[in-house]
């Protein structure tokens, strides 16, 4: 039986990923995942807190009307929970869905972040109450923080997933015949017949 599949017919080929990075937990442990994961749970809180203050003390705000302070929050919330949730899992299935979910609950988090601070900046802008403004100021620091605790989850999240880790794919030929590495392929020279026109 001959090594060579005939011209025209197909053959198998198994393609392997490998992973440079070591496993998810690492990257996970090494990225502090839980800690901004309360920070985010506790931004969360606090923003629904104060929006709640703002609701009552000047309602007619464009943030309070959008309602960017509710459910910014509990995107913010539900982030944090997440990742939280994702380290605390021990390795099984279910942490591969819990780290997906929790990659794109970051990202959508700095979504209405970025959302939340343009709205909050035309708010400071427009007002013209102290105490509204002081209000508002918190909730943008606030926001701001979430924004940037966010993208930095998002980012560890994505490594832990794969889809932000460089890969190399092996691809090999069971039917080729396998040559020893220390032997160099035999060369062909291929003649070419100049054509003068």
């Amino acid at each position: 039986m001959s090594d060579t599949a005939p011209a025209g017919a197909s053959v198998p080929v198994n393609v392997q990923r490998v992973l440079r990075d070591s496993s998810q937990l690492e990257v996970l442990l090494k990225s502090q995942t839980k800690a901004l994961g309360t920070v985010q749970l506790m931004i969360g809180l606090l923003t629904l807190l104060f929006g709640i203050v703002s609701t009552v003390w000047n309602g007619n705000s464009g943030a309070v009307l959008s309602g960017v302070y509710y459910w910014g929050s509990l995107t913010y919330i539900i982030a944090g929970s997440l990742c939280i949730a994702a380290e605390n899992e021990l390795i099984s299935t279910s942490r591969v869905c819990l780290i997906r979910g929790s990659y794109g609950m970051n990202v959508a988090s700095a979504v209405t972040a970025a959302i939340a601070m343009i709205i909050i900046l035309v708010d400071l802008a427009i007002w013209t109450d102290n105490c509204s403004k002081g209000i508002a100021g918190v909730l943008f620091v606030f926001t701001l923080l979430e924004f940037v605790v966010s993208i930095c989850l998002s980012a560890s999240t994505c490594k832990a997933n794969g889809c932000c880790t460089p890969q190399i794919f092996v691809i090999s030929n069971s039917s080729m015949p396998q040559q020893p590495a220390d032997i160099p392929p035999q060369r062909r020279d291929i003649k070419v017949n100049e054509v003068v026109v």
